[in-house]
């Protein structure tokens, strides 16, 4: 049973507005603040249904820094957008995107706010520079030269055992892995792979995956990948930028 006080409130009010309001009209229930939120999901009359008034009622109520943004400043900045943008691949795949001045953007694959008032180097963020004709990102596999990345594969041309032991890039689905090579027979190549989670991420699974793969589907060998997390490796953005190339990825 409430206070006396409350059961008060409640001979004057139906249920169940008499119980809301029996909360509501003591502070030591409620906080200002969750009763006037009460109001506004309850009580459209007290705050009303719009934007300009859910920011004047929550101002004085919270330390969050709040801004109210006018519709005509959306639209203003709308039509300053670009009809046709510049598509780029494995977007889905990027976690976070900087942008500190205009037509520059920092990206990457796993996301780091050990530093906000710069571009930190951690994961090897990538870079796009948006000009009037569509570039390559800084270290990136986009349109880039042929020349930039000749010499950087090493395909493989004879089967010897000095490939035992050795990391390589094979193609499977058209999507490169890395892996290790654990055996060799005549055409081809027995690799344990590692298994992809995002672009230019991969990590071993429990279960080991041995697959024989012909020699046309080892792309190029790799020097050891890179850690990127504890669990999560990256081949060399350069190699990695080569083989996407050639892949047409």
């Amino acid at each position: 049973m409430g206070r006396p006080e409350e059961l008060l409130s409640l001979e004057d009010h139906s249920f169940p507005d008499g119980i809301y309001r029996s909360k509501l009209e003591f502070p030591g229930s409620w906080s200002r603040e969750r009763a006037c939120r009460w109001r506004w999901s309850h009580h459209e009359e007290n705050c009303g249904f719009t934007a300009k008034a859910l920011y004047d009622t929550l101002f004085p109520l919270t330390k969050v820094k709040l801004f109210y943004v006018e519709e005509d400043e959306i639209n203003r900045v709308s039509t300053l957008l670009p009809k046709e943008l510049t598509t780029i691949k494995g977007t889905l795949s990027i976690h976070q995107v900087i942008c500190t001045t205009p037509g520059t953007i920092h990206y990457r694959v796993l996301s780091c706010f050990c530093n906000r008032e710069a571009i930190c180097p951690c994961f090897h963020p990538l870079l796009i520079v948006r000009t009037s004709e569509p570039t390559a990102p800084e270290n990136g596999s986009h349109s880039t030269p042929s020349s930039e990345y000749e010499g950087t594969l090493c395909p493989v041309d004879d089967i010897t055992k000095d490939l035992l032991g050795k990391w390589c890039v094979i193609t499977y689905d058209d999507n490169p892995y890395p892996g290790i090579i654990t055996d060799i027979a005549e055409g081809g190549l027995e690799v344990k792979v590692m298994h992809y989670i995002g672009r230019n991420r991969f990590f071993w699974q429990r279960l080991e995956d041995k697959i024989w793969y012909t020699v046309d589907k080892v792309v190029t060998l790799i020097p050891p990948p890179e850690n990127v997390t504890q669990r999560h490796v990256q081949i060399s953005p350069r190699v990695f930028a080569a083989v996407c190339k050639k892949l047409n990825l």
